[in-house]
């Protein structure tokens, strides 16, 4: 793509900047509506559990060794956290941060492929997209994710258009390097901007021995800031099949998503109709350059078809959160084709329309935020606020987070720091004092082992009382209650209270006599 091929006018109007503002303003109003004052939900606990400076190890060794991310974006919320104290505002800070940077990197990618009336359009949807709204309000990776999918892209673009400069190359090697560190999953985003930096002859008329030499460089830079990440990479691969939560393939509509097979082929019926009526056609001066559009398109259907791929053998990757990082690219590319065949206004009214049928075909609704709108998180907040006023520091807690992590607790029940972390849906960030955590497994085994770790535990932990807290929403959840109540009640405790809500239910018990190796060996199921 050489100078010539990028669309003119680049000079912004008011109506450009109106679009992009209107973006802004109306996402950011629905974006933070209730995002200060929602309690946190199961994610955004495993996310506090990585950042916050209360928990076990460090943040290197809790994100690394535990969870499912790489430190980037935790590293981002433990700074809010520090700056603007302990909140569930400040832990989602970082998000929102991402999700602002997309809008704008949005802007900025179609700008440079389409010109400015597109960029005002694509800004527009970008923002006001189901998935980019619900995952970036949630404190994790996703928005951060999201932002910096879209300043890779523009970085990308601008490189297509002069191959030979070397700030972006630093900048685009540099952005790759913290979309692989925030989430695994972003790295085929970079895969297909690669392919297309490394077909740089077809785009230009530039000598292209030069740039396609200084991107393998930046590539490998790249693949070694990978290194550290390999051993998680590792555990990950041998914990997916206890972790894989979803057990059938998606289908073809799941994995493209309502936007690609309803929403845009509405938009563009709508689109026809008006223009056959009002007889309008585009005013652009410029014919449009389909390479550009195939490219544009290559980057956002390329990477939720590989997805797609590879969930019919790993299922839970057909999950919509991890195919946002492809919307700014999505979003240039129907912005584009709208503006190039139908001008401003009644593209205007065509991506009102894909935005519309989108949001239809969602779970939840522009105004609400649904994925944080959980009863079970106002339900676990409550709990932990009677545990902070009533449990004593020696009085320990087992927590039955409903984590996907808990159907290791069968078989890694001895690394106390793993417990923490699936127990952490009864954390610090709700319950600060310093009492000592463990874990319920996802369903629960009446194995002598187990049995006696739980004893173990609380032999060494409790002095005479101690805490029980589940989700009861699901019947894995009551079973992994009764599981342990029972165990409890034929070693020697007894119930004194119970706290009932819809979704969880804390127990608190009482040890009537003491556990000796008898009493252990006579637990055998």
């Amino acid at each position: 793509m050489n100078e010539s091929d990028s669309q003119q006018p680049l000079r912004l109007s008011f109506p450009d900047i109106l679009l992009f503002v209107l973006g802004v303003a109306i996402g950011s109003f629905f974006f933070l509506k209730g995002v200060a004052t929602h309690p946190l939900v199961l994610d955004e606990h495993v996310a506090y559990w990585i950042a916050g400076s209360d928990n076990p190890e460090s943040l290197w060794q809790r994100s690394l060794n535990y969870s499912a991310t790489p430190p980037f974006s935790s590293a981002l919320q433990s700074v809010a956290m520090q700056v603007f104290g302990k909140s569930e505002l400040a832990i989602r800070l970082p998000s929102y941060m991402g999700y602002l940077l997309a809008i704008t990197g949005t802007f900025l990618l179609s700008r440079e492929l389409f010109g400015t009336r597109a960029a005002g359009l694509a800004s527009l949807i970008v923002a006001l997209l189901p998935a980019s709204l619900e995952w970036s309000r949630l404190a994790r990776p996703y928005g951060v994710s999201l932002g910096l999918s879209a300043l890779s892209l523009w970085l990308t673009a601008l490189r297509l258009r002069q191959p030979c400069r070397w700030d972006t190359l630093v900048a685009w090697g540099g952005c790759g390097v913290l979309l692989i560190w925030t989430h695994y999953l972003n790295s085929p985003l970079i895969a297909l901007e690669s392919i297309v930096l490394l077909g740089i002859g077809a785009w230009t008329r530039e000598d292209t021995v030069r740039p396609r030499i200084r991107t393998l460089v930046a590539m490998a830079f790249i693949a070694l800031s990978v290194l550290p990440l390999v051993p998680s990479l590792v555990r990950m691969a041998r914990w997916s099949a206890i972790l894989n939560f979803r057990p059938t393939p998606p289908s073809t509509l799941e994995i493209l998503g309502p936007m690609w097979w309803a929403a845009f082929p509405a938009s563009l019926l709508l689109a026809v109709l008006i223009s056959s009526l009002t007889l309008k056609r585009s005013t652009q001066s410029s014919a449009p350059n389909w390479r550009v559009f195939g490219i544009a398109a290559f980057w956002g259907l390329g990477g939720v078809l590989l997805l797609g791929v590879a969930s019919q053998w790993i299922p839970t990757l057909a999950e919509d959160r991890y195919r946002v990082i492809y919307l700014p690219a999505a979003a240039a590319f129907l912005g584009g084709l709208l503006d190039h065949r139908f001008g401003r206004p009644i593209a205007t009214l065509a991506a009102i329309c894909l935005i519309s049928v989108t949001w239809c075909l969602s779970e939840g609704v522009l105004w609400k935020p649904e994925k944080l709108s959980t009863s079970a998180a106002m339900n676990w907040r409550e709990m932990a606020k009677i545990l902070d006023e009533e449990s004593l520091d020696d009085q320990p807690v087992i927590v039955g987070s409903g984590l996907v992590e808990s159907r290791l607790v069968p078989v890694m029940f001895e690394d106390p720091v793993l417990m923490d972390y699936i127990a952490c849906r009864m954390g610090r960030f709700y319950l600060p004092a310093d009492q000592q955590r463990t874990a319920l497994p996802w369903v629960w085994i009446d194995d002598i082992n187990l049995n006696r770790y739980y004893l173990e535990f609380l032999s060494e932990h409790a002095q005479s009382k101690l805490w029980v807290v589940a989700g009861t929403d699901t019947d894995l959840g009551r079973g992994g209650l009764i599981g342990l109540t029972n165990l409890l009640l034929r070693s020697g405790y007894q119930k004194i209270r119970e706290v009932k809500t819809p979704t969880t239910a804390l127990l608190q018990f009482e040890r009537t006599e003491s556990i000796g190796e008898s009493a252990m060996n006579s637990i055998v199921p």
